[in-house]
């Protein structure tokens, strides 16, 4: 494993994309609820969807770089990373569908950039390097 410090680097990570998949999975049965009830329509459910992917990855950027001293941006890239394949292979087992498609592209291009952006405000208030 590599070390940063005195903390494991893969350690928060694998942390980070273990509660970012789990606020997807708490979020989309909400979202599910919500579509059951009140009936959205499907523009509507792809952009919360979105919402949904960039709070999962905040959340989960914010576990992982808790204890990384330098670097930050580059964590939260490899997180948004790894939570959208992450994501992707649960959903696709659930949803019993293995479909590489192009958005699935746009997905992994999307969140590493999120991922990065995430960690780079966490970082601002600290006196930490991004």
């Amino acid at each position: 494993m590599f070390k940063e410090g005195k903390y494991s680097v893969a350690t928060p990570m694998i942390k980070g994309v273990l509660y970012a998949t789990i606020a997807s999975l708490v979020l989309i049965l909400i979202l599910a609820f919500a579509e059951q009830m009140i009936g959205l329509g499907g523009t509507t459910i792809q952009a919360v969807t979105q919402v949904i992917k960039i709070v999962s990855i905040f959340y989960g950027v914010g576990i992982a770089i808790r204890h990384v001293e330098k670097r930050g941006w580059l964590h939260g890239m490899v997180l948004g990373l790894l939570y959208t394949v992450t994501a992707f292979f649960l959903f696709s087992v659930l949803s019993r569908e293995f479909d590489i498609t192009q958005g699935l592209m746009y997905d992994v291009l999307f969140a590493t950039i999120i991922g990065a952006l995430c960690a780079v405000i966490f970082r601002m208030g600290t006196n930490r390097n991004i």
